[in-house]
């Protein structure tokens, strides 16, 4: 004898991805309410205009004049005495000294003050 399935206890193999695909559907109705309400609204934000220069350089120099044309990290005393805001100081006469050890194939070097 046949039997066929019951109505009752069937189920929907696809339920969820039906579910998923309508909540996925109702968002973006309403994405797409909310950014045709926010373009054609009677107050819309509009950002300034920018104003642009001729080819040039736009940033704003900050150095002082005597670090113009220096390249970055080998100032001139004067240079170095506007960027830091006191005098320019003496400037520190150093030598290097190596020491050799012939057992280890190595030498060391040692920079220090001279006078």
């Amino acid at each position: 004898m046949t039997s066929l399935p019951s109505y009752a206890t069937f189920t929907f193999p696809r339920l969820k991805e039906l579910t998923i695909a309508t909540a996925a559907a109702l968002l973006m109705v309403a994405g797409a309410a909310i950014v045709a309400d926010t373009a054609f609204s009677d107050n819309p934000v509009t950002a300034a205009p920018v104003k642009t220069l001729a080819k040039a350089d736009r940033l704003d120099s900050k150095l002082p004049g005597s670090c113009h044309g220096q390249a970055w990290g080998d100032w001139s005393p004067e240079c170095l005495s506007a960027l830091a805001g006191n005098s320019a100081g003496t400037p520190i006469r150093t030598v290097t000294i190596e020491t050799r050890n012939a057992k280890q194939a190595t030498s060391t070097l040692m920079r220090v003050a001279s006078r």
